[in-house]
């Protein structure tokens, strides 16, 4: 879990080290929300939102840190605390304990 007001550069530091098809999902700590970065090309990503907005964009790496931003604030407005998953190609969904 990171500090949700620290932990841009740590997700872009993650983000830059995908291969092609592999996932990174960001949730808050109750996780009824998600947000899922695919990389799709070198420099290309898909943003799949599922919370208060489900939306899905294709997004440059050049705007990754604005979209970040931006998404934080919109999906994660109260939230302190975002868990990060790491989703290989074959998972589309990480399983995880009750809490």
């Amino acid at each position: 879990m990171l500090d949700k007001d620290s932990c841009i550069p740590h997700l872009l530091s993650r983000l830059k080290k995908l291969k092609i098809g592999e996932k990174l999902e960001l949730t808050p700590y109750k996780r009824n929300r998600s947000v899922l970065f695919e990389k799709i090309a070198e420099n290309q990503f898909l943003v799949k939102e599922d919370g208060f907005y489900k939306d899905e964009n294709r997004v440059s790496w050049d705007q990754i840190t604005k979209t970040l931003k931006k998404i934080l604030k919109k999906e994660f407005p109260r939230s302190h605390k975002i868990r990060v998953y790491f989703l290989s190609r074959d998972e589309h969904k990480k399983s995880l304990k009750k809490l």
